[in-house]
């Protein structure tokens, strides 16, 4: 089983510059957080371009306390030397565990748990929870975030919305974590925010809710 609690996804159009991206990956990869994962994402970028930042973000993060994986197929995140994968949902039907990589996918159903389970997934992000910054659609709320979690044997990190004051409905939700995009990547400083939202579990679990 996954031991990730809390999975930042640094998604390079979140800033302004590709030195300002890979200074807050190498500030989040050199953070002492238990349970942190880290995810490079470069959604949009033209492949050749996209294989060329995930290149130098692996650079970046060598020596990572926390594992980074790459979003896209399990054969780059081998090629380039990642801890491990993400697959996007579309990508659940096309790829297969990799031994040695930690896997996460990204699920929007009950469906799409069983798919990710055939495909061998460590865990999985389900979302969005609540409304996001990041996408411009509504939140589908804790109760289906509480159907998605109950149709899998996997840890479900819940995304989408999460702020520190949300992160107790999640875990009370049957989540055994959370991911996170904006309220990382937008704030400040990102290994802050990063322990406000380790305090916030910490919190939850300690109350006696479902870890």
């Amino acid at each position: 089983m996954s031991s990730v609690a809390l999975y930042v996804i640094a998604e390079r159009g979140a800033f302004p510059s590709d030195d300002a991206w890979l200074d807050a990956l190498a500030r989040l990869a050199g953070s002492d957080v238990a349970g942190l994962a880290l995810q490079v994402r470069t959604k949009g970028a033209p492949t050749p371009r996209a294989e060329a930042l995930a290149r130098e973000a692996r650079l970046t993060t060598r020596g990572s306390k926390a594992p980074v994986l790459l979003n896209g197929s399990s054969a780059t995140a081998r090629r380039l030397g990642y801890d491990g994968v993400h697959w996007p949902e579309a990508l659940l039907d096309s790829e297969r565990e990799v031994p040695g990589l930690l896997t996460g996918a990204s699920v929007h159903s009950r469906a799409a748990c069983l798919a990710a389970e055939a495909a061998g997934a460590d865990f999985l992000v389900a979302g969005a929870v609540f409304a996001a910054k990041s996408k411009p659609q509504p939140g589908r709320g804790v109760r289906w975030l509480r159907d998605v979690a109950s149709a899998t044997r996997l840890p479900v990190l819940a995304i989408g919305g999460i702020t520190p004051a949300r992160v107790a409905a999640c875990i009370a939700a049957g989540a055994s974590g959370v991911a996170s995009v904006s309220e990382v990547l937008g704030a400040p400083d990102p290994v802050v925010a990063v322990h406000e939202l380790r305090r916030a579990l910490h919190v939850a679990r300690a109350l006696g809710k479902p870890a």
